[in-house]
Protein backbone atom coordinates (compact mmCIF):
# COMPACT_ATOMS: atom_id res chain seq x y z
CA UNK A 1 0.00 0.00 0.00
CA UNK A 2 1.06 3.33 -1.06
CA UNK A 3 0.72 4.89 3.37
CA UNK A 4 2.35 1.50 4.79
CA UNK A 5 5.26 2.92 6.71
CA UNK A 6 4.86 6.64 5.82
CA UNK A 7 1.88 7.39 8.16
CA UNK A 8 1.84 7.24 12.40
CA UNK A 9 -0.40 8.03 15.35
CA UNK A 10 1.36 10.74 16.57
CA UNK A 11 -1.30 10.26 19.69
CA UNK A 12 0.73 6.31 20.10
CA UNK A 13 2.84 7.44 22.56
CA UNK A 14 0.69 9.26 24.93
CA UNK A 15 -2.13 6.47 25.02
CA UNK A 16 0.29 4.04 25.29
CA UNK A 17 1.80 5.77 28.51
CA UNK A 18 -1.62 6.37 29.67
CA UNK A 19 -3.47 3.33 28.98
CA UNK A 20 -0.93 0.05 29.30
CA UNK A 21 -3.92 -1.68 27.88
CA UNK A 22 -3.41 -0.30 24.67
CA UNK A 23 0.56 -0.64 24.15
CA UNK A 24 -0.02 -4.47 25.74
CA UNK A 25 -2.60 -4.78 23.05
CA UNK A 26 -0.16 -3.32 20.06
CA UNK A 27 2.71 -5.47 21.59
CA UNK A 28 0.85 -8.59 21.49
CA UNK A 29 -0.55 -7.93 17.50
CA UNK A 30 3.19 -6.93 16.59
CA UNK A 31 3.65 -10.57 16.95
CA UNK A 32 2.43 -11.26 14.02
CA UNK A 33 2.69 -7.91 11.57
CA UNK A 34 2.47 -4.09 12.03
CA UNK A 35 -0.46 -3.15 14.32
CA UNK A 36 -1.93 -0.01 14.36
CA UNK A 37 -4.23 2.33 17.16
CA UNK A 38 -7.28 3.80 15.48
CA UNK A 39 -7.46 7.67 16.24
CA UNK A 40 -6.78 7.78 20.58
CA UNK A 41 -6.85 3.91 21.27
CA UNK A 42 -10.53 2.85 21.22
CA UNK A 43 -9.36 0.07 19.00
CA UNK A 44 -6.17 -1.68 17.67
CA UNK A 45 -5.93 -3.88 14.18
CA UNK A 46 -3.61 -5.79 12.70
CA UNK A 47 -3.93 -5.44 8.33
CA UNK A 48 -3.79 -9.15 7.03
CA UNK A 49 -3.68 -10.30 3.38
CA UNK A 50 -6.78 -12.42 3.45
CA UNK A 51 -9.30 -13.17 5.72
CA UNK A 52 -7.62 -16.79 6.13
CA UNK A 53 -4.18 -15.26 7.95
CA UNK A 54 -6.77 -13.08 10.19
CA UNK A 55 -8.82 -16.07 11.35
CA UNK A 56 -5.67 -17.60 12.36
CA UNK A 57 -4.40 -15.00 14.12
CA UNK A 58 -7.17 -13.97 16.11
CA UNK A 59 -7.75 -18.04 16.99
CA UNK A 60 -4.12 -17.51 18.64
CA UNK A 61 -4.81 -14.72 20.68
CA UNK A 62 -4.80 -14.71 24.71
CA UNK A 63 -8.70 -14.53 26.15
CA UNK A 64 -7.77 -10.93 27.80
CA UNK A 65 -7.84 -9.51 23.88
CA UNK A 66 -10.79 -9.59 22.38
CA UNK A 67 -10.28 -9.88 18.46
CA UNK A 68 -12.20 -10.13 15.43
CA UNK A 69 -11.68 -10.61 11.60
CA UNK A 70 -13.26 -7.32 9.84
CA UNK A 71 -13.01 -5.67 6.14
CA UNK A 72 -12.42 -2.00 5.31
CA UNK A 73 -15.06 -0.85 3.70
CA UNK A 74 -12.37 0.95 1.31
CA UNK A 75 -10.81 -2.20 1.04
CA UNK A 76 -11.66 -3.40 -2.68
CA UNK A 77 -10.26 -6.44 -2.16
CA UNK A 78 -12.72 -9.40 -1.66
CA UNK A 79 -12.37 -12.35 1.25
Amino acid sequence: DYYQGRCSNTLEPVTRRLYSEVGKALDELAKYGEPAMNGTGSSVYLRTENHQEAEKISQKLPDWLNGFPVRSLNDIRQF
